[in-house]
């Protein structure tokens, strides 16, 4: 695919999927959201202008085909400068993938794919080596033991080793369809094959839902909503076409339902039954049929028929809004209109700790139906005004808020700070529709939430957008506050919690050396009072050996008691100064006996908790902020 190819007729090409030799078919964007597949003709100024007759003829061929047995036909323009053709992109298994998962075909389905492989579930020249599959084509015979008899001779034929042997396409179909192989002409043929194949379904009308190509202005006309004139009639009673009789009934809820409207207002209030006919495949298979073919109703929007829901609700609220948007907009017990919501959001005391049903794409559905309000003035038909320009605001607010939350993500992310998810997380859609119905009370949570910080804290958060600023926009910056300001509440806890631990080593410290220092000067008085004693009492025995007076012997031994008294009372002294200077300290690391290391462990400590201090300081003082409100 070159660079230019980029967007064709308004879709947006992701990825090439398939090639042919007519062309290539691309996964592509929708103008309007979701996939389709688109098909681009091999066009250049040397291409044989009957590809593009030929692509007209396949384009024209796939519209009238009806929607519900192939892909739907979403746009085309075989006429372009490069033709093409978008239809809806349906995920599938290839048929190899299919036979390997639910066997080999039989019957019917055998029959109209006609082909060695899905009868058998395995090749007609198989072989373990690429030699050996080539060597089997070109000389063995097919291995066609798994085929039907009623088939068998047909397809051998078809691998017939010489070209002459073969029968041609005309005859294939002619004897699939039961015909003698040269009983009809080829128009004949194609067109007995069509009705075969589509088992006579007639074309349908373009989905009014789908194509949004009708003007407002437009009258409506019966045939739109599969003869029903109004929607209040759509649950009266069976639907008949002008010409026939009514359409069988469909059985849901234990019920037997005549029209589509009268089956959506039993869903509303059987919205769990519903949920689980959107969620399996032949069951949607079926009510498909039954809309499609039985009552050629064009209202419903194909994509909930063919594929699972990505949310049982949604799809149920969507089929309901699309055949009854005159009934209210409420499932079982849920009421999911614009009051309703009121009623919801304004139970919820604070959005980003509580958690609602209510997402935007539920409300858009829910905006469809008709609204009762007698104080909106919504037009008879078109839905809720109020509902679609809440959705409008929340969308917005929405959209803002991403536009202005990146310098704060990056902000987050900065060391010691591990506050990313804040900013990174998505935000839940209700918290924008609290905000965006009740902006007084939003705003007075953002109030609480500035007075809840310090304010050297308070002082660095963003200024909000004045009072006048639209909606939206000051409910994105308010919510900006709001994550900041929780944000900054764990930082400057931490911040407290590490200066408090800092401020207690530094209290611990000087008090510890000035303990030593007089637990320094008593140890040197006992000391020396020992050593005197020690001194004294051996003159004194030495003195009473030699025959001396007593009383020497005496006053030296009264000396040597004096000094160890004397000790003891500075021992005393010592210790209860010591108690004194540290009674208001708290001893850390009380694990650790060696005073020195307890001290030299003090310091490192103090080092370090004011590296995380200094550190949550300039994290407050680099918080992006254009304006800084107090």
């Amino acid at each position: 695919m070159s660079t230019q190819d980029t967007e064709v007729g308004g879709y947006r090409l992701i990825r090439e999927i398939g090639r042919g030799g007519f062309g290539s078919v691309h996964l592509a964007e929708a103008p309007g959201g979701g996939l389709a597949a688109v098909k681009l003709l091999h066009a250049d100024p040397g291409t044989d202008p009957r590809f593009a007759r030929m692509f007209a003829d396949e384009v024209d061929a796939a519209r009238r085909i009806s929607p519900f047995c192939v892909a739907q036909v979403l746009d085309a323009d075989p006429h372009a400068d490069r033709p093409w053709i978008a239809s809806e992109y349906v995920e599938g298994r290839t048929l190899a993938e299919e036979i390997t998962a639910e066997g080999p075909r039989t019957g019917a389905d055998l029959q109209r794919l006609a082909i060695v492989y899905a009868a058998s579930g395995r090749h007609a020249f198989s072989g373990d080596r690429q030699t050996a599959i080539i060597k089997r084509i070109l000389i063995d015979d097919p291995d066609c033991s798994g085929v039907p008899d009623e088939l068998r001779g047909l397809v051998t034929r078809c691998l017939a080793k010489e070209p002459e042997d073969r029968p041609s396409a005309h005859q294939v179909l002619n004897a699939l369809l039961g015909f003698s192989e040269d009983g009809a002409d080829v128009d004949t043929a194609l067109a007995r094959g069509t009705t075969a194949a589509t088992k006579e379904m007639r074309p349908l009308a373009p989905t009014r839902w789908e194509t949004r190509k009708v003007s407002a202005d437009e009258p409506e006309r019966p045939s739109d909503r599969g003869g029903e004139t109004r929607f209040e009639e759509a649950g009266r009673g069976p639907a008949a076409t002008p010409s026939g009789p009514a359409s069988p009934p469909y059985r849901f809820a234990g019920r037997l339902h005549h029209s589509v409207g009268e089956l959506a207002e039993t869903m509303a209030a059987e919205p769990g039954t519903a949920a689980a006919v959107f969620d399996d495949a032949d069951e949607r298979a079926a009510l498909a049929g039954w809309i499609i073919e039985d009552l050629g109703d064009t209202r419903i929007d194909r994509s909930l028929l063919r594929k699972p829901p990505r949310e049982d609700v949604i799809a149920v609220l969507a089929f309901i809004s699309q055949a009854r948007p005159d009934l209210p907009p409420v499932l079982g017990e849920a009421d999911l209109s614009l009051s309703g919501l009121r009623e919801v959001s304004d139970g919820i005391d604070d959005p980003l700790d509580a958690h609602s049903d209510f997402d935007v794409e539920i409300m858009e559905i829910a905006s469809v139906f008709e609204c009762r309000a007698p104080d909106h003035g919504c037009a008879r038909g078109d839905g809720c005004a109020e509902y679609r320009a809440l959705i409008d605001d929340v969308r917005r607010a929405m959209a803002v808020f991403e536009e202005i939350r990146h310098p704060y993500t990056a902000w987050a992310r900065g060391p010691g700070r591990g506050k990313e998810k804040a900013f990174d997380f998505q935000i839940r859609e209700e918290v924008f529709v609290h905000a965006v119905l009740f902006p007084e009370p939003w705003r007075g949570l953002v109030d609480g939430d500035r007075a809840s910080l310090e304010e050297e804290w308070r002082a660095v958060l963003p200024a909000e957008p004045p009072h006048d600023a639209p909606l939206p926009e000051r409910v994105a910056h308010s919510l900006v506050i709001r994550l900041l300001c929780r944000v900054l509440r764990d930082l400057a806890a931490r911040h407290r919690k590490l200066s408090a631990r800092r401020k207690r080593l530094e209290v611990y410290l000087p008090a510890r050396e000035k303990a030593d220092e007089v637990g320094s000067e008593a140890g040197f008085i006992v000391r020396n009072a020992l050593a005197a004693a020690v001194v004294f009492g051996v003159v004194g025995w030495a003195g009473l050996s030699s025959g001396e007076d007593p009383r020497i012997g005496l006053a030296i031994g009264s000396a040597i008691l004096a000094y160890f008294v004397s000790g003891g009372i500075l021992v005393a002294v010592w210790d209860a100064r010591t108690k004194e200077i540290l009674k208001d300290v708290t001893e850390p690391y009380t694990h650790v006996k060696d005073q020195k290391k307890k001290v030299e462990r003090a310091k490192k400590a103090i080092a370090s908790l004011g590296e995380e201090i200094d550190a949550l300081d300039r994290a407050r003082e680099e918080l992006p902020s254009p304006a800084r409100g107090g």
